[in-house]
């Protein structure tokens, strides 16, 4: 993205937010950060969000997912996380404001925040609770799920030896 498209799009966003709003605009224009990769202006578009309209799990996964992508923010994407966990959905409906509902896959996510916050157990826990959740023909994600899972293991085989 060019360095003169994104000041442009912050500064429409930002417009926006003066005038009240109802949740679908607000979404999509939250979304448009993540649709461009703008994941540290998508963030704080989506803690807004949350605010505004709190318990919406499928906010909650992609805040959880953003502050992942965060540096020296993973440990704050284990809240949202867990939190989505609560309303789960295999029907998920990608980029649609009416979803309220997490995406399977943010179990994942939660088993990579784990990961990254040093708390290997449960990570290898929740990897394999998605993995049990793939279909069995899903070679790729399963392929990958093995990989995070032996990942996760050396990296507690790692933490054991140097006690």
């Amino acid at each position: 993205m060019t360095l003169i498209m994104r000041p442009f799009i912050f500064v429409l966003f930002m417009s926006n937010i003066i005038w009240a709003q109802d949740f679908k605009s607000d979404f999509y224009k939250a979304h448009i950060f993540i649709d461009y990769e703008m994941y540290e202006l998508a963030l704080p578009a989506f803690l807004e969000l949350d605010k505004n309209y709190p318990e919406n799990s499928n906010v909650q996964a992609i805040i959880g997912y953003l502050y992942l992508l965060t540096p020296n923010q993973k440990e704050k994407s284990l809240k949202y996380l867990q939190i989505s966990q609560e309303k789960l959905t295999p029907y998920y409906k990608f980029r649609n404001h009416k979803e309220d509902c997490a995406p399977i896959q943010s179990v994942w996510f939660l088993g990579k925040a784990y990961h990254e916050n040093q708390q290997y157990d449960r990570a290898i826990e929740t990897f394999l609770l998605y993995k049990e959740a793939l279909r069995k023909g899903n070679k790729k994600d399963i392929n990958e799920i093995n990989m995070d899972i032996q990942l996760s293991q050396n990296e507690k085989n790692k933490e054991s030896n140097s006690i």
